[in-house]
């Protein structure tokens, strides 16, 4: 965990994105989320809004997470199909 003296790390921020991220799928599924210092700081339609704010409250500062919140993986098999919306592996 981040202290006053060593701010988050990014595997730190995304650790706490990870253990949102049940909460984040049922209230936020499909949005875009920033992540500061283990803290969530908020939702936003598209990448550009978060990446707005990210750039706004963070430049000159440690990292951040921007993530979109789903409940599929960020690199599917070759063998994965979308069929109406829903990931299907054959």
């Amino acid at each position: 965990m981040p202290t006053a003296a060593r701010p988050a790390s990014l595997e730190e921020n995304i650790a706490a994105y990870d253990d949102m991220r049940e909460e984040l799928e049922s209230t936020s599924f499909g949005k875009w989320v920033v992540f500061h210092n283990c803290q969530l700081i908020g939702s936003y339609r598209s990448f550009s809004e978060a990446a707005d704010q990210a750039l706004e409250s963070f430049a000159d500062e440690d990292p951040y997470l921007i993530r979109q919140v789903r409940n599929y993986p960020d690199h599917l098999p070759v063998s994965a199909l979308i069929e109406g919306g829903r990931i299907a592996n054959r």
